[in-house]
């Protein structure tokens, strides 16, 4: 609560403990997070921590304004993906 009183902008909302990497699905607590978080602030929330692939993306923004894609994008630039490569991944994942 304190955190959307006195930020700006929008709130990031980690949604999993541990690292960081690409998952399959989103934790089973989710959506009741994030209506938690609603409930206590009026900031938009975008969310991350896991979000690599479409179905995960749309499953995310059903309940989110935003998500952030990190460890898909890390992956394959560390692979040697080309500037094409990572715009093919982002409407690869692209929820729309």
């Amino acid at each position: 609560k304190k955190i959307g009183e006195h930020g700006n902008g929008f709130l990031y909302y980690v949604c999993r403990n541990g690292i960081t990497g690409v998952k399959t699905d989103l934790p089973a607590d989710y959506e009741e997070n994030m209506k938690r978080i609603r409930s206590v602030s009026n900031k938009a929330i975008v969310t991350g921590f896991g979000i690599g692939d479409r179905p995960v993306a749309r499953a995310a923004i059903t309940h989110a304004d935003g998500i952030v894609v990190g460890s898909a994008f890390v992956k394959a630039i560390a692979a040697g993906a080309s500037a094409t490569d990572l715009k093919n991944l982002a409407i690869k994942i692209d929820p729309r």
